[in-house]
């Protein structure tokens, strides 16, 4: 392309940015140079080529060649500077063999750069040329090393890293020893770091070691504003819709209570097609390894689907199962750790026998349990019953009882469990968090063949009184200790 000159006239440009004289180029596509060095006693060529400033800069192409014996070196810089877009360059260079041959220096970008703010003084003396601004990039460089054809080489190192920017793209090295006899060896180190974000669950999941679920988060988030998939205020516990519903205290939200007898309730004669959905009003989702139906009317041929999907019309569906219906209660656990979660999760029933003629249920809770590892309780289970029911004397001194609830309570004993282990960590948490004010959902004994027997000690329960631990020291990491919990459904 021709090179247009602008003729600026004096003291257009800065003091000292434009050769003394020169004109400035303003529409150069790339430029073409070549220089040779024939002399006896050569002491090296410096180049320096810079386009700056244009919005398609072709590229730029240099090659030096020194063909005398006693030479310094080639020193070469070549820039492209705030180009949108910027088409590549190109640099040869080449010392032939000699005895004296010093080495080739290069510095060459094709991308953007940014001043880095470097002030007097803030660099060693010397190391950057006088007024020039020091130039940083962050979009990933190529370099290709070789050694070939010395008698003894010793191998070369190479550090490249890129820190501290928003979109590091990469780092690309190729290295090669070729042609010698005694190659020593070849280092490379390339680290790219981001601050990404990352979130991640350890679980080493079972199914046959005690779980406990104490954070629902069937429940809606904890904390938050706006409103959920239905309307409601997020963080209310008013996240759940039910596609058919009983006038009166029987309203869908009964379900995220603790006290079970507070029910939802179906219309009367509507036993079938119903849906109960949940907005968890968790955007990431919920991963659900433990369920729990409680106090429920449900007969055992009653037909119940699990679906979860990240959409509130569920379409497309994520993920689906069927519950095994017990009576009174129903205990599920997952076979394997869910590796998807969803946000929002639909409980879908169909009960024609229902002798009722309505569908009731107390509580839902689902979410991710905490599991023990290894150790677990012993295995003596104290178990017991308590019947609540409101009583009036008569005259005659006997009483008329009105019946209400029949409540189970258990004793769970733990012994020698290791101190520096997660499950004394795990159960130290509840303590903390729960302590004897919040229920959790207990399964001492989850069975995937057996659901008589996971139901059998499964209370939704309060700790009575957080418990006495006794500690068998032997050392800072020998301290087994023994505890006993009594877990209570009526507190």
């Amino acid at each position: 392309m021709t090179v247009v000159h602008s003729f600026a006239g004096y003291g257009e440009h800065d003091y000292g940015s434009q050769p003394y004289g020169g004109g400035t180029a303003q529409g150069a596509m790339g430029f073409q140079f070549e220089a040779v060095i024939k002399e006896e006693t050569a002491t090296g060529a410096q180049f320096e080529g810079k386009i700056i400033d244009q919005e398609a800069a072709t590229g730029l192409q240099f090659e030096a060649l020194v063909d005398t014996t006693p030479v310094l070196g080639i020193q070469f810089e070549s820039l492209v500077l705030s180009q949108e877009q910027a088409a590549a360059f190109q640099f040869e260079g080449e010392i032939t063999p000699n005895e004296f041959a010093t080495g080739v220096e290069f510095f060459g970008s094709n991308m953007g750069f940014i001043d880095c703010g470097a002030t007097y003084g803030s660099t060693p003396y010397g190391t950057t040329p006088y007024g020039k601004p020091t130039l940083c990039a962050a979009l990933g460089f190529q370099f290709d090393a070789k050694i070939v054809g010395t008698q003894t080489p010793t191998g070369f190192q190479f550090d490249a890293q890129i820190t501290d920017v928003q979109v590091p793209i990469g780092i690309q090295f190729e290295g090669k020893i070729i042609d010698f006899p005694g190659a020593t060896g070849l280092q490379f180190e390339s680290i790219a770091t981001s601050p990404l974000g990352l979130q991640f669950t350890i679980n080493l999941y079972n199914t046959d070691r005690l779980r406990v679920l104490c954070e629902f988060p069937s429940r809606g988030a904890a904390t938050g504003s706006g409103t959920n998939a239905w309307g409601n205020a997020i963080a209310t516990g008013q996240n759940w819709l039910a596609s058919s519903t009983k006038a009166g205290d029987f309203g869908v939200n009964n379900l995220n209570t603790d006290i079970v007898e507070q029910i939802w309730r179906s219309d009367d004669g509507v036993v079938t097609g119903i849906n109960l959905d949940c907005d968890t009003e968790i955007a990431q989702g919920v991963f659900l390894d433990t369920l729990a139906i409680l106090n429920h009317n449900l007969t055992t041929s009653a037909t119940v689907n699990v679906i979860g999907s990240n959409s509130a019309t569920f379409t497309p569906v994520g993920t689906t199962f069927v519950l095994n219906v017990r009576p009174d209660n129903i205990f599920h656990i997952e076979s394997v750790l869910p590796l998807s979660s969803f946000r929002y999760w639909r409980i879908s029933i169909d009960d024609s026998t229902n002798p009722d003629g309505f569908i009731s249920i107390g509580t839902i809770v689902f979410g991710a349990a905490i599991i023990f590892q290894g150790e677990c309780l012993v295995d003596r289970i104290l178990k017991r019953s308590r019947h609540f029911a409101d009583t009036v004397r008569t005259e005659g001194f006997t009483s008329v009882k009105n019946d209400r609830a029949l409540k189970n309570s258990v004793r769970l004993d733990f012994r020698s469990l290791d101190f520096n282990k997660g499950n004394f960590k795990a159960l130290s948490n509840i303590f903390k968090t729960t302590r004897t004010s919040q229920k959790c959902l207990w399964i001492p004994t989850p069975s995937l063949s057996d659901p008589t027997f996971m139901e059998r000690f499964a209370v939704f329960a309060k700790l009575v009184e957080i418990p006495e631990e006794s500690h068998n020291v032997k050392g800072p990491d020998l301290d087994f200790i023994d505890l006993t919990l009594d877990l209570d459904e009526a507190e």
